[in-house]
This record gives C-alpha cells, structure tokens and sequence, in this order.
C-alpha cells in the first residue's frame, strides 16, 4: 500500500491558467527570493488535501468522482493576502473567488468520502471553514507591498473555467488527471459562445478526422499534395489511425466553440520527459484569431502536468509561414530531413520548457 501526502486541485481552462500564470510571473520578477512551495506549482485551486491516504484509492475516487461531475465557471474577483504565521517572514499572496455556490457544493460533495484523512496536513476538511484561493507566489514580507501594488495596477477580475481534477504527491509531484463532465457551451457575458478545449472521447474520432482533413487540404492544395504522390499525408489519413493513436493513449484534444468543434492537436510520450505534437488543426474559417495559439499553450500546458519540459514537431520545411508561428511561440528549429518518399523535406522543431 502507498500511503503519501496528497493533494487533489482544480485545474482551470486555458483563460484562467494564462491569466494566472502572467500573475506569477510579476510577482516572480519583484520577488528578491522565489520559495519553491509556490513556485512549481501550477495554477489551480486546491480541493482536498490527505496524509496517510492508499494513493490508488485516491486516484479511483478521483476519477469516478470527475466522472460524474461537470466543468463549471468561476469568477476571480480580487487579490488577498493570508495573514502572517507568527515567526514566519513569509506571506502567500493570492487570487480569491467570488463567492460560489457551485464551488462550495462540488468541495463540499467531495470531502463526503475520506475527510477522516483530512487532519492537520489535509488543511482543507470540510468540517471546517475553507477560503478557496489561487496561490499567486509565497513572498517575503519585505516584498509585499511592491508586489500587491503591481499586480493590484493590472488586475481586471476574470472568469475561469475548473475543467479537471488532478492528484499530486506533495511537494509538486504529478500522478494524475481527470476531466471532468463537459459542459455543452461556455459564452461571455453578452451569450456568445468562447472557445474551450476538451479532451476527446472515442465518439468524437470521426469528428476530430473530419477537422483534420478540412485544415490540412489548405496544405495539401498549397504544396499539390495529393493521394497519388503523398498518400501519408495528414490530409488523407484514415480513421483507423486516430483509433490506433486512442488506444495507444495519446493525449487527445479537441477545440470547442460552442457545440462546433473547431481545432484539434494530440501529444504521444516519446521518453520520461520529452513529447512529440501531432496534427494541430483549426479549420481554416476561424483561423487568425488566436485559435491556434490556444491549442499550442494547451499542449505546453499538458506536457508539464504530465512532468516533461520538451515538445518536438515535425513540419513541412517550405512551409516558411508555419516554421516562423511556431519559433514566435517558443520553439527552436532544429534540423532538416529529405526522404525519398515525401516530395517536400521535412522540418524539425523543439520547444523545452526548463
């Protein structure tokens, strides 16, 4: 049996993560000292916390509980400060929620099993009164006011939307993820409907192969690919290939607006820490409008939750357009390929992380 000290958060969508992830980062350059309990950690809201807990029952609970329950909104209304521990020179500046019923349900119906793991480390029972929060950075006092008066400057309250569960060995040691139940639409406050990223289910391969073909024919039409002198090309794969690549246990996600699925991109582990991309898509009617760049943070996000620091990509070298996006968002090109097969050579790139 293996008993750890865990913790479950709540990962949020990539709105949220961003807008977070850009608050740590401030903080972090004000910072004369980065305290590695705030640093490492993504941006979430933390669920439950458990000391001498079997970590497999855990990770059951955890998924038939995600399972069952849907993705929700939450909105960050303002940034807080803990009070200070006596004898501590430390302080945790934070992003607080508004009041939610909904969050204090979904934590609420969560401790209904194993709360007796929730002593003095489990800080989260819910017998006692909780106060959900986002850690934005643990700083020294004496960095304090500087930092609360810079991110107070920038800070525009914000909607999040908590997609998934995800369970870690303390300190910062990823086990696992869970999505959570998707909601059909998620819009802004005038109804229209914002683009989410979920990941895909077996029924929705067909749908995933048809963005897939309609994205990359643009390619194929670009460079005169066709079935004859490129059969291999992703603009003509079968379904059988997003089956086998489901089996295999890819990571799979597709891009939502609304009920429309618009994008699509999936990871395969290629060693402990390093991840190869494949086949990011939007379909060409919603392209330049940061679809893209949604999809390709998702990726970078996922590969860090999951422990790797590395993305490789493989890309059509003349596709100069295409090369160029990819090194404005932080990947290195890394060599070429000719191979006797492809009437195009191949372009490598790699994005890491560390």
């Amino acid at each position: 049996m293996n008993k750890n000290k865990l913790v479950v958060i709540a990962r949020l969508d990539h709105v949220g993560n961003q807008t977070l992830s850009d608050m740590k980062q401030i903080a972090h350059s004000l910072q004369h000292r980065l305290y590695a309990n705030s640093s490492d950690w993504p941006p979430h809201v933390t669920i439950a916390a458990y000391e001498g807990m079997d970590e497999k029952e855990l990770c059951n609970y955890t998924s038939e509980f995600a399972a069952t329950h849907s993705a929700f909104d939450i909105t960050f209304q303002e940034l807080r400060i803990f009070p200070r521990a006596v004898g501590l020179e430390t302080e945790v500046i934070y992003a607080s929620p508004a009041p939610s019923a909904t969050l204090s349900a979904f934590h609420r119906k969560f401790h209904a099993r194993y709360d007796e793991y929730c002593g003095d480390y489990g800080r989260q029972s819910a017998k006692a009164d909780y106060t959900f929060h986002s850690t934005i950075t643990i700083c020294h006092t004496d960095d304090t006011c500087v930092i609360m008066d810079e991110l107070r400057r920038q800070f525009v309250p914000f909607t999040a939307y908590i997609t998934a569960l995800e369970i870690y060995r303390n300190p910062c040691q990823f086990v696992a993820r869970f999505e959570l139940k998707r909601k059909s639409e998620k819009s802004d406050s005038s109804g229209v409907p914002l683009p989410i990223i979920f990941e895909v289910e077996q029924n929705e391969l067909q749908e995933c192969l048809d963005v897939i073909h309609q994205s990359f024919q643009t390619v194929a039409d670009q460079f005169g690919l066709t079935k004859k002198n490129c059969p291999k090309h992703t603009s003509f794969i079968p379904l059988s290939f997003l089956e086998t690549q489901k089996d295999w246990g890819w990571n799979m996600y597709a891009l939502y607006a609304g009920k429309i699925m618009i994008g699509y991109m999936s990871l395969s582990k290629e060693s402990e820490n390093s991840f190869e991309l494949h086949n990011l898509a939007v379909l060409p009617e919603y392209r330049h409008n940061g679809f893209g760049k949604l999809l390709l943070d998702h990726a970078k996000d996922v590969v860090k939750s999951l422990g790797g620091h590395v993305i490789k990509i493989g890309i059509i070298e003349e596709s100069t357009v295409l090369k160029n996006w990819y090194i404005a968002n932080g990947f290195v090109h890394t060599g070429t390929k000719k191979f006797d097969h492809l009437p195009f050579t191949s372009g490598y790139l790699e994005w890491r992380g560390d």
